[in-house]
């Protein structure tokens, strides 16, 4: 009988079934309790050769049931490796049945003979084990079961990203985040209708699928959480934000893991097409942006081996990406052996590329300099973290609920079970929503650096009233000429500052406070410097026009900041952003104005020193990548343009420089305002090189551009220093 049985199971042939899994799943349980009985009657009955006869038919019978209800369950298993598995234990109770029938027959012929009892105990015992495998392989291979335990555990994975994120999860800004979470949060919802759907019309399949969704929705809700809790702490005033590094280490790690997944899909002999174009869809998405990246970083690094290292690099992945491409072409086209075998072996150069690049790139001297983050700041984070772990604790519980439903639809009670779970999901993520835009980086600097310049302009029109009323007491911390440097000085770091508050309040919201704050903590220090410099100067109407350009620009710049809070940093505001940038074009003039201002104030008190430093500064700014750069020039003109007013602007440098030679014989009192005048040709000049060197094609022209405004501003500091030494000695 024991070959016969195990004969039918090699077969793998199941008879069919009208009923649910459910049913089953429970005459399944119904038999193993017979079975196990049946067994556990056995070994009492030993004794009793009349009842070990009636014990044995039990057992028969009970093994025929179990085994009739597994054939039917495994029948409805469409999962070959479970229906194997499903095999297997019916093979281990068969066999293990066959075993406690012949040691209960040998044991009831002699009753005496050592451990008989104990192998007989130990015999039902193994009959027992195997029933409860049997049971347990069958109730994992129930419909959406296994499905199920692997979603609560992929969600479950995803619990350690909430313990107070201090680096970023992913490439998103703090906007990108909440239009995630949106987004997500509608695939949860979709999945959780499916599910109950599906349970209801016994639609296995679509529970599967829908199982799927509310897993790959919460993952990525839990992500987007993250991400937004790491932006709201890094973008607290009493966290230092970080900085970025040459290259964004860990984008190449992700692209590196997006392409070697895809590769390896390309790889599979058993990728369908959808599945081959989806992976090349991912390769040329990756590779594009490590080559762009590559791209910057030869711009922006000073070293010649790393710029040659980066290009070579970048050369070697596109290369490979084009080789890789045409074999996925000629696949696509004929889905043989031959063509697969291509495209596997395509696959190496480009992964073996991307691995070189990235080795490279994840050297410390490339590395970013991490944010520090604040005991107050970990604090913000907690609302959001916790609306996270709800969502987490949530779905798992309504997975649970979904799980028992799959195989029992008409259990009323984990029907209300999975209402009060799929509930609380959905309370944590209106939550978790309220708690992004009330969280909303840079809206309180925003505010306080609104007081703060309020304030000034407060101070101004005081220090205004007093000046017509001739009452405005001369301060002597400084001299004039040492006023004057503070308001240049502080003038220059506000214009260095105006571009990342601009970017910061168009897309970067995380960003937007720390901007605010430094561009606000020279307002101080400027009306400070300009009341200092009115009250030491005696001309009435040269007061009121240095106090009046210092207000415009204290004005501006509360425009400015207030655009900026409007805006958020919310890339979707785009209703707001041209008035972020007007605002901050005028208040560049405005400061440039201010600037000049100071300027002719200084030179006619024969001072070069200011003219020196401005020179020096607009030599730094070529010299180093600055933010500032970015999008200071004018995107609209070409390199014809630049080239036409940079050829003007030596021009006239040349000539003034003519003109020093003949007044330091004649006339030195000149020498000085004609080296403010050379002085701003150059600023003019050094800031359309930036322009130059941009629309230019050709990295080494641009490189020359740049090298040879660089040494020609060092003459003209020279010639502005020789100027400021002969007026003195005349």
């Amino acid at each position: 009988n024991i070959n016969e049985t195990l004969n039918i199971l090699n077969m793998g042939e199941f008879p069919p079934s009208d009923k649910t899994y459910g049913e089953l799943q429970s005459e399944l349980n119904a038999a193993a309790v017979g079975l196990s009985s049946a067994s556990s009657e056995i070994v009492q009955s030993v004794e009793r050769p009349d009842s070990l006869a009636r014990s044995s038919r039990q057992l028969g019978d009970a093994f025929n049931r179990l085994l009739g209800v597994s054939m039917e369950m495994a029948g409805q298993t469409e999962d070959r490796e479970t229906q194997s598995l499903m095999v297997s234990s019916m093979k281990s109770v068969t066999v293990n049945s066959s075993k406690l029938l012949g040691t209960a027959k040998s044991v009831s012929q002699d009753l005496t003979r050592p451990n008989a009892k104990n192998q007989l105990a130990a015999a039902a015992r193994a009959v027992t084990e195997s029933i409860n495998r049997l049971v347990d392989v069958c109730t994992e291979a129930a419909p959406g079961q296994k499905e199920c335990a692997a979603a609560i555990r992929s969600i479950e994975s995803t619990r350690p990203l909430l313990n107070s994120p201090t680096e970023p999860v992913n490439e998103l800004g703090y906007f990108a985040c909440l239009d995630c979470v949106v987004e997500q949060s509608k695939g949860l919802s979709e999945g959780m209708s499916g599910m109950a759907s599906a349970v209801k019309r016994s639609e296995h399949e679509q529970f599967a699928r829908s199982v799927g969704g509310v897993a790959t929705a919460v993952q990525g809700l839990v992500e987007c959480t993250a991400q937004a809790a790491y932006l709201v702490a890094v973008s607290d005033e009493t966290s230092v934000a970080g900085r970025p590094g040459l290259v964004d280490q860990a984008q190449f790690a992700r692209a590196a893991v997006a392409i070697d997944q895809a590769c390896r899909a390309l790889c599979d002999s058993s990728s369908n097409q959808q599945q081959v174009l989806s992976a090349a869809t991912v390769i040329a998405k990756h590779t594009s942006a490590l080559c762009n990246a590559c791209r910057v970083a030869s711009g922006k690094t000073a070293s010649p081996q790393a710029k040659r290292h980066f290009v070579q690099a970048a050369k070697d992945v596109a290369n490979s990406t084009a080789k890789l491409v045409k074999e996925i072409k000629a696949l696509d086209t004929d889905y043989s052996e031959s063509n697969r075998a291509r495209c596997a072996a395509a696959t190496a150069p480009l992964q073996d590329a991307v691995s070189s690049l990235c080795q490279f790139a994840d050297s410390p001297e490339f590395a970013s300099v991490p944010a520090r983050i604040s005991a107050h700041a970990r604090r913000s984070q907690d609302a959001v973290l916790d609306c996270g772990r709800n969502i987490i604790s949530g779905s798992c519980s309504m997975l649970e609920s979904a799980k028992v439903l799959a195989l029992q639809p008409q259990e009323r009670s984990q029907w209300q079970a999975l209402a009060a779970h799929s509930k609380t999901v959905s309370d944590s993520i209106k939550s978790l929503v309220t708690n992004i835009r009330e969280k909303a980086p840079g809206q309180r600097e925003c505010s306080a650096a609104l007081d703060t310049l309020n304030k000034q302009l407060r101070e101004l029109d005081q220090a205004a009233i007093q000046a017509v009323a001739q009452e405005l007491v001369a301060r002597k911390t400084h001299s004039l000429q040492g006023y004057c440097e503070q308001i240049e000085n502080s003038s220059t770091e506000m214009l260095e500052r105006l571009e990342p508050l601009r970017t910061a309040a168009k897309s970067e919201a995380e960003n937007l406070g720390h901007s605010v704050i430094q561009l606000v903590s020279y307002a101080e220090p400027l009306v400070s410097g300009a009341v200092g410099a009115a009250s030491n100067v005696t001309e009435s109407r040269t007061q009121a026009a240095l106090l009046e350009h210092t207000r415009t620009v204290m004005e501006t710049l509360a425009l400015l900041i207030q655009a900026a809070k409007n805006s958020g940093g919310n890339p979707r505001a785009m209703n707001v952003h041209g008035e972020v940038d007007g605002q901050t074009e005028l208040a560049r003039q405005n400061i440039t104005e201010l600037t000049a201002c100071v300027r002719e104030l200084t030179t006619q008190q024969g001072a070069v020193g200011p003219l020196l430093d401005a020179m020096c500064r607009s030599i730094c700014r070529l010299t180093e990548h600055r933010m500032s750069l970015v999008g200071s020039y004018d995107e609209s003109d070409s390199f014809v343009d630049y080239q036409t007013r940079m050829v003007g602007a030596a021009k006239e440098i040349a000539r003034i420089a003519t003109d020093m030679t003949a007044k330091s014989a004649t006339d030195a009192s000149r020498l000085v305002q004609l080296g403010s005048e050379m002085c701003q040709k150059y600023e003019q000049l050094a800031q359309d090189s930036v322009g130059a060197s941009a629309t230019t094609p050709n990295a080494d022209v641009a490189n020359r551009i740049r090298l040879a405004v660089v040494e020609l501003g060092e003459g003209v500091s020279e010639l502005i220093k020789g100027g400021g030494h002969c007026r003195l000695a005349a």
